[in-house]
């Protein structure tokens, strides 16, 4: 017997191999996928679970164990951040403010009398000039009860991931971040005016 041909019977004794035409590579690739979701909801469902009630914790988990796919599964981590949101004081919605949408401003209609360079007409029709500059006593901007329940879920895998990632520092709020580059970049062009 050849070396070669033994190294090769050799390796597959110890590796399974297994033969995978489209669609079962498909189906295995949807198995990897909704256990990967389920990994994440298990996540923050440990995480939220204890700041609910014993009798909602059973709820949950019986609702997390009958769950047979993704969308199911995410219903019950849903149901167990709503009751976790719950204990948190919410005002009400009639005093908060509404959200204000943006108008966009609209082109105006092309000329009639447009004049003509031999074959060519001079006048055109102007561009959308984008959105108009609202000028406002008071402006009301979104909160974080604002949310929906995928954006709360979202915003708790986020927060899960940095904390198996050990990044427990908050991230710096943007109007800080911006405060700190201007008072560099004047710091900087004091330092240049001094040379």
């Amino acid at each position: 017997m050849d070396i070669r041909t033994l190294e090769h019977t050799e390796r597959q004794s110890l590796s399974f191999c297994v033969d995978l035409n489209e669609t079962s590579s498909e189906e295995l690739m949807d198995k990897w996928l909704s256990q990967a979701f389920s990994g994440l909801m298990a996540a923050v469902a440990s995480k939220k679970i204890s700041k609910v009630s014993a009798e909602h914790q059973e709820l949950i988990q019986k609702c997390s164990k009958e769950a047979k796919d993704v969308p199911s599964h995410a219903k019950c981590i849903v149901k167990l951040m709503d009751e976790a949101e719950k204990k948190i004081h919410v005002p009400p919605k009639n005093n908060r403010k509404p959200y204000q949408k943006v108008v966009k401003t609209t082109t105006e209609e092309p000329k009639e009398n447009m004049e003509w360079i031999g074959s060519f007409g001079t006048a055109r029709a102007r561009r959308s000039s984008g959105f108009n500059v609202v000028q406002k006593d008071h402006y009301s901007l979104r909160s974080t009860d604002d949310m929906d329940s995928m954006t709360r879920l979202a915003k708790s895998m986020t927060n899960t991931a940095r904390v198996f990632k050990n990044k427990t520092e908050k991230s710096e709020p943007w109007i800080e971040a911006v405060g700190r580059i201007k008072k560099r970049r004047w710091k900087t062009k004091k330092r240049k005016s001094q040379k």
